[in-house]
């Protein structure tokens, strides 16, 4: 997979053109790691690693990421999935920051605009991201409470002291 072939080059292109026309998330284990090897430039050990990501997301026990559904369901579910990792697993930057580097890589695999994904938080703890909250309000065309009561009512905080 290392050698450069322009035939295979030119079958990427065309596959990267079908993927990012679906609205059904058809991706590849294959497709991930040509696209990263020749479009993202990134090394094995890398590529790799955002694909152990990305397979522990879908595996997630209480938050799965749907990666072969569609993409308006695979950024729901990576929504919640981060939420969930976030105030209930109470996991660290670097951690949330390692599964929405694999998401965006995915999602720019198959043609989902990073505008409609959540971003990084800056600081986690018993406050939510209110950068992370604006995009979403953005998206939503809701006001952060009511993105607040959603995320609520997504991952079943509403009887918790949050």
């Amino acid at each position: 997979m290392t050698t450069f072939d322009p035939e295979q080059m030119s079958r990427l292109r065309a596959r990267l053109e079908e993927l990012r026309a679906s609205d059904e998330m058809l991706w590849t284990e294959r497709d991930f790691q040509l696209f990263c090897r020749w479009f993202k430039r990134h090394k094995e050990d890398m590529i790799d690693g955002k694909l152990r990501q990305l397979r522990f997301m879908a595996r997630h026990e209480d938050a799965p990421v749907e990666l072969r559904e569609t993409k308006d369901e695979a950024i729901d579910t990576f929504l919640r999935y981060v939420v969930h990792r976030e105030h209930v697993e109470g996991k660290t930057r670097a951690a949330v920051g390692n599964d929405h580097k694999a998401f965006r890589t995915l999602g720019d695999l198959v043609g989902i605009d990073r505008d409609k994904l959540p971003v990084v938080p800056t600081e986690l703890g018993a406050g939510r991201s209110n950068l992370a909250l604006n995009k979403i309000n953005l998206f939503l065309g809701k006001s952060v409470e009511e993105v607040h009561d959603l995320i609520d009512q997504i991952i079943g905080l509403r009887d918790l002291d949050v």
